[in-house]
């Protein structure tokens, strides 16, 4: 759910100023993480991923991959965030300031459609008829579906 992955970046962010940040490999022997390593141990504990990346952080890669600048273009997720990473000139402030812009992105949109929806229908959910209310929850679900995750 969107809501997980908005606790996942955060959780990630975290991960990244407790342990430091690391260019060039998924973490290091002192424990430092790369940014797909924080979204990893976010998950897993692990910051490095299996061969097959679980869904939600996959769902993390996915939707930070388009919001960062990378030289690599229709790649892998993971080697643009990599490319991204690895530069000298990205810094642990720059990584933390991606991870919580994805946050609040995700809030951001969740908002916007509540917004919507109480806009169009009023602001006492009890007086929605049942059509309203399930327009309320398609439009929810299509928030959560455009980032490859059921609604709950």
């Amino acid at each position: 759910m969107t809501a997980a992955l908005i606790t996942l970046f955060r959780q990630a962010a975290t991960e990244m100023s407790t342990r430091g940040h690391h260019q060039g490999h998924f973490t290091c022997p002192t424990g430092e993480v790369c940014t797909v390593g924080a979204l990893s141990v976010a998950v897993t504990g692990n910051p490095v991923p299996a061969e097959k990346v679980d869904a939600s952080t996959w769902a993390a890669i996915e939707y930070l991959s388009p919001r960062i600048d990378s030289n690599i273009v229709d790649e892998d997720p993971i080697e643009r965030i990599a490319d991204w990473n690895d530069r000298t000139s990205t810094t642990p402030s720059d990584v933390l300031a991606v991870l919580e812009a994805a946050a609040n992105a995700l809030e951001a949109e969740l908002a916007e459609a509540d917004l919507a929806a109480h806009r169009t229908f009023g602001r006492d959910e009890t007086r929605w008829t049942k059509g309203q209310g399930v327009s309320y929850m398609e439009a929810i679900a299509t928030v959560y579906q455009q980032h490859g995750q059921a609604a709950a």
